[in-house]
């Protein structure tokens, strides 16, 4: 194989041509959905609106109510189905049931076809391949088992002729497994780890045991960091250790298919299938269409999922997009997850994500590790309060890190700081793997 692109047709497919193939998934998943999903079907009888009322991409967007976690998990209190109705197959159909993180409160669940399997696997495989993966390459595969993600993943690396090494979950407390087995068996890449242990564990780890990281990892060509996004910053410190990796940061919430992982080296972003999953990129607050590159909400619909379908799903993901296309002449647009738009704090007429504030502490070797938490203390708030946790092995004078770090932010975010040290260990964890890097104090 030495095509650039896994699945170039579709891939650089012109825009017209991918617009007409959106809508007639759209005509076609909406009457899929009325018929077969009880969730959908009473939505759109609430909304007075019928599958032939759909003629356009705008009729569909004005149309169709959007929904969230919380309406499908009170539909899930109110009737006791697991599935809060998006269910459209019999229950046996259904051959691989997961359940999401959990970031933003009850892990909600989810299950895949047969043949929904077999579509996330043509995403990973497009994601992964024109990412740079290719046969014979040894990689290592974390084993996930609960996440979405690693079926498709899995599946993509066994069709691409990787030689795949099954291995734990990556998460820091297996992060001196994962640095013996890198000594043993020095992988050339890694397509799914989380993005804590890549950027922040790892290479202590491998210090810790008497190597030098750069030595060990210069082995990895490219790494798939998943759960959160690199900053600029972060990506500049990983190349110290990781001398000869190329990132390929990937995000993207399981029910929307609309998984994205970086796969050209011009931008730093990764394409969304659009003959897959139908991004909207909405002001969270308004559900107004944000302009090309501009923060907003992910709004997804499954284009092609038979199992359970999402249809104009809020996931809860504040992201960009951009909708030119790229060198390579891939014509899908790109963009990259920021935060949670739950996580957006308000102070004054200013608003800020985690992300705004991690790019500064990742400058400082004793915050490197971003282990920090926004606080929202109020309705209103005159000033940011930041909870940050720094590393004593480095710190020799905190009161002088915290003044110089309150000088910084006060500077780069234009409001009034205030930053109140804390143990790692206090930063909250929703799940193993990622942070809360946003508190909300007026929710008692």
């Amino acid at each position: 194989m030495s095509r650039e692109l896994w699945n170039p047709k579709i891939e650089t497919m012109p825009l017209k041509e991918l617009e007409e193939l959106q809508l007639k998934l759209i005509k076609s998943q909406i009457s899929y959905v009325y018929a077969n999903s009880s969730w959908h079907h009473k939505l759109y009888e609430e909304a007075g609106v019928k599958p032939e009322d759909i003629k356009t991409l705008d009729d569909f967007k004005e149309k169709i109510p959007i929904y969230n976690k919380d309406h499908l998990r009170e539909e899930q209190r109110k009737t006791g189905d697991p599935f809060s109705g998006l269910c459209c197959v019999s229950r046996d159909e259904l051959i691989n049931l997961w359940t999401s993180s959990g970031t933003t409160g009850m892990p909600t669940l989810g299950a895949s076809t047969r043949n929904d399997i077999y579509i996330g696997t043509e995403i990973m495989c497009r994601n992964l391949w024109d990412g740079g993966f290719r046969p014979g390459m040894k990689v290592f595969s974390a084993a996930i088992n609960w996440h979405w993600v690693m079926p498709p993943v899995l599946n993509a690396c066994h069709r691409l002729g990787l030689r795949t090494f099954g291995f734990d979950f990556p998460h820091p407390l297996f992060v001196d497994r994962w640095a013996r087995w890198m000594l043993i068996h020095k992988p050339e890449g890694i397509p799914a780890i989380t993005t804590e242990v890549f950027a922040a564990f790892l290479p202590p780890a491998l210090k810790q045991l008497g190597y030098e990281p750069s030595d060990v990892l210069s082995c990895v060509k490219l790494a798939v960091p998943m759960g959160e996004p690199l900053s600029p910053v972060a990506r500049g410190h990983v190349k110290k250790n990781w001398p000869n990796v190329k990132i390929r940061d990937a995000g993207g919430a399981g029910e929307s298919w609309c998984w994205h992982v970086e796969t050209c080296d011009e931008h730093v972003t990764g394409h969304i299938w659009v003959d897959m999953g139908l991004p909207e990129i909405l002001d969270p607050d308004t559900h107004e269409t944000v302009a090309p590159g501009e923060r907003g909400e992910l709004v997804a619909t499954n284009l092609r999922v038979k199992g359970l379908p999402y249809i104009r799903f809020s996931t809860e993901d504040f992201l960009e997009l951009y909708s030119e296309p790229c060198e390579r002449g891939i014509t899908h647009p790109h963009g990259r997850i920021l935060a949670r738009t739950g996580w957006r704090i308000k102070v004054g007429d200013k608003a800020f994500i985690p992300f705004d504030v991690e790019v500064i502490l990742q400058k400082h070797p004793e915050t490197i590790k971003a282990m920090f938490s926004l606080v929202k203390y109020s309705a209103t708030m005159d000033k940011l309060r930041v909870n940050v946790a720094y590393d004593p092995a480095v710190t020799k004078d905190p009161d002088k890190l915290k003044a110089e770090l309150t000088k910084e932010m006060e500077r780069e975010l234009g409001v009034k700081v205030e930053i109140n040290w804390v143990k790692e260990e206090e930063i909250p964890r929703p799940v193993p793997h990622k942070i809360a890097k946003f508190v909300d104090l007026t929710k008692g």
